[in-house]
């Protein structure tokens, strides 16, 4: 911004605007700081960062809901197989007294 204001046509303007480009190239010169709730500051590392966090986050959450549903799926296929056995050898021998 400094270079922007220093390169434009300046030469032969009024002395008010001049003195507005002395303030424009004065204060674009001061560091800019990017904080994060005026505690953290923030740079390009700290948003690389925060993106893997938030992909890791994610991708563990993604995890944890497929193998819950693998898991859920296991155990009912597992349950239904149980209770098939148990019907079927209720109707073919007439008891339920089933060991399995």
């Amino acid at each position: 911004m400094r270079d922007a204001a220093f390169g434009c046509d300046w030469v032969g303007t009024s002395i008010p605007f001049q003195r507005c480009l002395m303030f424009i190239i004065a204060n674009a010169n001061k560091q800019f700081q990017l904080t994060a709730g005026k505690f953290v500051p923030v740079s390009n590392l700290t948003m690389l960062n925060v993106c893997i966090y938030v992909c890791v986050c994610v991708y563990m959450y993604v995890c944890m809901y497929v193998c819950m549903k693998v898991i859920m799926y296991v155990y009912t296929c597992a349950c239904m197989y149980a209770c098939m056995y148990v019907i079927v050898h209720v109707y073919m021998n007439g008891n339920i007294n089933v060991h399995m």
